[in-house]
Parts: structure tokens; C-alpha cells; sequence
């Protein structure tokens, strides 16, 4: 499932085992990626989300996911989860220059979705930075 790029080689998502199973199908035909856009200091931030389970549960569970992959890593959680009555949301990183504009947009994300109260899982660099934001915000 590898393809030589440029001299490198990539994974070819289209044909991974991770895109072709039925639960990621079943996961991409039920869950739309939303964009969310939120505003830091003068610059507009784009944010890619996947908001699944009932919105009235107003204290989410907030996914970030590891530098080397993107909301959808959360698909099985998020499905799982969402029949139990939990509300997931996974987030994908915008193009930001520090940690400090991190807790900055994050913040304004969760202000933009309405959200006083989440409890965030983070895997890898999104670990790092629940503890930033955490350590920002309390």
C-alpha cells in the first residue's frame, strides 16, 4: 500500500486497509466533516471537525489526534461512543505557528461551537497539547 513519490515513499490512503474497511465506510457515510472557522488575533483559522452523537450533551469529549494523522483516526471511538450517548468530537490541526496560537484557537473554537465544558483525549501531539491547553486556560 505504498506508492514512490518524488523519491519517497507515501502511504496511498485510497487503498489502505484503514480506508477500505466497512466500519470506516459506515463512519464516512454518517459523519460529515464540518468546517468551523474562528478568528485569533486579526486571522481567520479554519478548523476540520467531525461532531458526532446527540448535541444536547453539552460536555463533549474532544479528540486530537497524533502529529502523523487526522480526525478520522477516531472513527471507531467515535462510533462506539455515539451509541453509548456520548457526543465526539475529533478535531484536525489548522496551520498554526505555536502552542500559544493553539490554545488561543482552540479556545475560540470551543467558544465558536458554544461549549463551556469538554473533556479532551489526545494521542501522541494532541496528549501534548491538552496538557498545554489545560495548563493555558485553568
Amino acid at each position: 500500500y505504498q506508492r514512490r513519490v518524488h523519491g519517497t515513499f507515501m502511504v496511498d490512503m485510497a487503498r489502505s486497509p484503514y480506508t477500505a474497511s466497512k466500519e470506516y465506510a459506515s463512519f464516512r457515510s454518517s459523519v460529515t466533516q464540518k468546517k468551523i472557522i474562528t478568528e485569533i488575533f486579526g486571522r481567520e483559522i479554519v478548523w476540520p471537525i467531525y461532531d458526532f452523537g446527540p448535541r444536547e450533551v453539552r460536555c463533549p469529549l474532544i479528540c486530537l489526534p497524533p502529529v502523523g494523522g487526522t480526525a478520522d483516526i477516531f472513527y471507531n471511538q467515535m462510533m462506539a461512543l455515539c451509541c453509548l450517548g456520548y457526543r465526539i468530537i475529533a478535531v484536525d490541526y489548522p496551520i498554526l505557528n505555536n502552542v500559544s496560537e493553539f490554545c488561543d484557537g482552540f479556545l475560540a473554537l470551543l467558544d465558536q461551537l458554544r461549549l463551556d465544558q469538554v473533556h479532551i483525549f489526545g494521542a501522541g501531539l494532541g496528549g501534548f497539547l491538552a496538557q498545554k491547553f489545560v495548563q493555558a486556560t485553568w
